[in-house]
């Protein structure tokens, strides 16, 4: 009888099974690589310039440092114009998967509501943050991020926390949805959101790797519960008809789900970023609480 490691190898020259062989190994590679790399497919950190960092954190900003499960955190305040201490609106800003926190600048510097502050967020990894961004960790951090600003104003826990809105651009509108549902928001204004990562995900790689999603956000559960509370919150929901990322059957979805609660505004021609400058009057109108 021949050694069974011989058999194998004889087994292995017979014609198609190598072929056989690849076909089930080069799926089995590919699930593998998703699942490892579908981190660095979702979010894409990178550090700010120091010049422009040191410039506006000594001109505009002040720094938020705190520690979650991830390390050390730094968010970013905007304290009102009017020059008090304590907003009566606080707005939470959450950015999309390749942008920093201090790319609103331009925006907030826009708001003509002098008495609204802003808190904007990083995520862990991104800036000058440490760690690595998931559902999980980004929500730590933001919910952290929140406290740690009321007892910088010194309002905390005392009858004075003021209003509370939520702004996010792409990745920012799930971001900013799973932390709008644990918190009394007023206002929610979304920039080309999507339905689910699962959806995103299908789209790149079908629907059949969607099982193997490590950082599901879903966009349809968290509105749904937001539309539930009496009252709802204000939302607008704006969109691009030429979005190149997140297709904008996407956000008319998401706006269908109740058209009377949901001020939806599409843009024709507009891609996934320039729906921030071609809808630029229509979001500043929406800031103001």
């Amino acid at each position: 009888m021949q050694p069974l490691i011989h058999q194998i190898r004889l087994q292995f020259k017979m014609p198609g099974l190598w072929s056989f062989a690849w076909i089930l190994l080069l799926p089995v590679g590919y699930v593998l690589m998703l699942g490892l790399l579908q981190h660095k497919l979702i979010y894409h950190p990178r550090p700010y310039d120091s010049n422009e960092y040191t410039h506006l954190v000594d001109s505009e900003f002040e720094e938020i440092r705190y520690h979650t499960s991830e390390g050390e955190q730094v968010a970013f305040y905007r304290p009102p114009t009017s020059g008090t201490q304590t907003p009566e609106f606080l707005w939470v800003f959450f950015s999309g998967n390749a942008s920093l926190a201090l790319n609103w600048t331009w925006l907030t510097q826009q708001v003509e509501a002098s008495e609204v502050g802003f808190l904007l967020i990083d995520y862990p990894g991104y800036g000058r943050c440490e760690g690595a961004a998931s559902p999980q960790t980004i929500l730590e951090s933001s919910e952290q991020a929140l406290q740690e600003t009321w007892t910088m104003l010194g309002v905390a826990g005392n009858g004075e926390t003021p209003g509370l809105g939520v702004f996010g651009h792409s990745l920012g509108t799930a971001t900013g949805l799973q932390f709008a549902v644990r918190h009394p928001v007023r206002k929610v204004v979304l920039i080309s959101p999507f339905t689910s990562m699962e959806d995103m995900a299908a789209l790149v790689v079908g629907r059949w790797g969607t099982p193997f999603l490590r950082h599901n956000f879903d966009n349809r559960a968290r509105l749904r519960e937001l539309l539930k509370r009496d009252p709802a919150p204000e939302i607008h929901l704006f969109h691009g008809t030429e979005d190149e990322t997140v297709p904008v059957s996407m956000g008319r979805e998401l706006a269908g789900f109740d058209p009377q609660k949901i001020r939806y505004t599409e843009l024709s021609n507009s891609t996934h970023n320039s729906v921030l400058d071609d809808a630029r009057s229509a979001i500043l109108k929406s800031l103001n609480p």
